[in-house]
């Protein structure tokens, strides 16, 4: 009756832990299923966050090589301005020059 006892309480126990363990192995089994989600949306981020910035990459470079083309753009239009200042100048001084030696010929007449 004793051992009867015994047998039927280990029985019990083992009954329970069986079940505790059923029990860890599912809420085990659902935490895995968590992170592999997690871990997914990590990879999604990640890859979504490198094809931002490659493509951030790209234009800065474009930016880059536009500005340069501008700058380019703006030397020539200088040098372009500044022959032409030059050309202006010495036109008024020849100008000037012909203004003072047709003035000499007048006082001369």
């Amino acid at each position: 009756n004793a051992i009867t006892r015994q047998a039927q309480q280990a029985d019990e126990r083992a009954r329970r832990a069986e079940e505790r363990a059923k029990m860890a192995e599912q809420q085990l089994m659902k935490i895995n299923k968590q992170y592999d989600a997690l871990q997914q949306q990590m990879r999604l981020q990640a890859q979504q966050a490198s094809d931002r910035a490659t493509k951030a990459d790209e234009r800065a470079k474009r930016a880059e090589e536009r500005a340069t083309m501008v700058e380019q753009q703006l030397l020539e239009t200088n040098q372009q301005h500044n022959a032409i200042t030059r050309q202006a100048q010495q036109a008024d001084e020849r100008a000037r020059r012909a203004e003072e030696r047709a003035k000499m010929a007048e006082q001369q007449l």
